[in-house]
């Protein structure tokens, strides 16, 4: 008997060990805790403005995108 249980301890213990998976955040969760930072924000809306100013986003892609910035606060 005692052979016995030995040989179901090392069957046991030579068995091949897995982690517990961890959940993984849903893919709709946002993981950008940084867009409500308001320095974060300023520095979008002055990203957004000089590029506005440099002619690269019309007057209408500049206030889409700004209205995004401001609606994710």
């Amino acid at each position: 008997q005692i052979d016995t249980l030995q040989k179901q301890l090392n069957n046991k213990s030579n068995q091949k060990r897995v982690a517990p998976q961890r959940k993984q955040p849903s893919v709709t969760q946002k993981n950008n805790t940084n867009d409500n930072n308001p320095r974060v924000v300023e520095q979008r809306l002055k990203t957004i403005e000089n590029l506005y100013n440099k002619g690269i986003l019309s007057k209408e892609e500049y206030q889409k995108k700004r209205n995004e910035i401001l609606k994710g606060l």
